[in-house]
């Protein structure tokens, strides 16, 4: 089974209002079309220049944003269709994500900021942590469980990311650009990490500038302007 299906799928942003008597921005098409599927336990790298397309693919592929026209199946469902109460649900259920900047909450530790993926599943706060302890040992992070993120460097903190998107045992793992803010040395831990999440069976998609990570996917989707130019096949 595909785990997410995007056909002929676009995505327009609105022209922005501007000050005093100027006209409105004009309006920006940041996909134009696009037809791509994805197959369980695949690890595919989305590439292209700045301003081709690839956070909003992946946005739209996470659920985060709706397309302007055309149809987003995760799992076979129609996600780009359904309520916002029904969309919250399919991320909590099908979908970790890991971004550059981290995002985790500063004055919560480690442990507590992986749980809070689990928050909106309905497990039990002592089950929650309990699970959270066990991924962040699968990361070689069980002994910096209880420090808050500026107590960690920042590979630590990618790395808590990771764990978190994990916790939930996802279909899927939808990650933007997770090792652009790292040094070589914990880039390529990230890039290990991804790997081997993958090799379990999760489907990861990434993001990336990096050709490191680029190199360790099976598969690379090129953007530019809004189009596939290249790996949009399923090998």
């Amino acid at each position: 089974m595909n785990v997410l299906e995007l056909i002929d799928v676009s995505k327009t942003h609105a022209g922005s209002p501007r000050a005093g008597s100027y006209p409105r921005a004009s309006a920006v098409t940041a996909l134009h079309s696009v037809t791509l599927a994805i197959a369980h336990g695949e690890f595919v790298a989305i590439t292209g220049p700045s301003g081709s397309g690839k956070s909003t693919l992946l946005a739209i592929a996470g659920t985060l944003e709706r397309p302007s026209g055309g149809t987003v199946r995760l799992l076979g469902q129609p996600a780009h269709s359904l309520p916002d109460r029904d969309l919250c649900a399919i991320r909590a259920a099908m979908i970790g994500f890991v971004f550059q900047q981290f995002h985790l909450v500063p004055g919560l530790t480690a442990v507590d900021n992986v749980a809070t993926a689990l928050l909106y599943r309905g497990v039990p706060a002592a089950s929650r942590r309990r699970a959270a302890a066990e991924v962040l040992a699968d990361v070689g992070l069980a002994h910096r469980a209880g420090h808050r993120p500026a107590e960690l460097s920042g590979g630590e903190c990618q790395r808590v990311a990771i764990a978190r998107a994990m916790v939930g045992q996802p279909a899927a793992i939808l990650a933007d650009e997770p090792t652009g803010s790292l040094d070589t040395a914990a880039g390529h831990d990230v890039i290990a990490l991804l790997a081997g999440v993958n090799g379990r069976g999760t489907t990861v998609i990434v993001v990336t500038h990096d050709p490191d990570v680029a190199a360790a996917a099976g598969r690379v989707i090129r953007l530019r302007d809004g189009r596939i130019a290249a790996g949009g096949d399923a090998t």
